[in-house]
């Protein structure tokens, strides 16, 4: 009797361990795609202030672009290109 009650006991501790390593593998997954998702996020913040600044230099009438963005001025006119732009 004491041979069935042992074994569904450390059975059932043996599917508590592995469920408790899923759920922290599970974490682990979670924690991860909100990184990516807080990288990416800052990432478009960084690129939109970027646009923002330019255009506050436009409507001001000096155009001018930040350091580090991608994008040049030529001349007096207003054509763009974009800098080291690879595929």
């Amino acid at each position: 009797n004491d041979y069935y009650a042992n074994s569904a006991a450390q059975e059932a501790k043996a599917l508590f361990t592995g469920l408790m390593e899923l759920q922290k593998l599970y974490e682990k997954q979670i924690q991860e795609k909100i990184k990516k998702l807080k990288k990416k996020l800052k990432q478009e913040r960084t690129k939109l202030t970027n646009l923002r600044k330019i255009k506050q230099s436009c409507v001001k009438g000096k155009l001018t672009f930040p350091k580090n963005t991608r994008l040049a001025k030529h001349n007096n006119l207003i054509s763009l290109s974009r800098k080291k732009d690879t595929l």
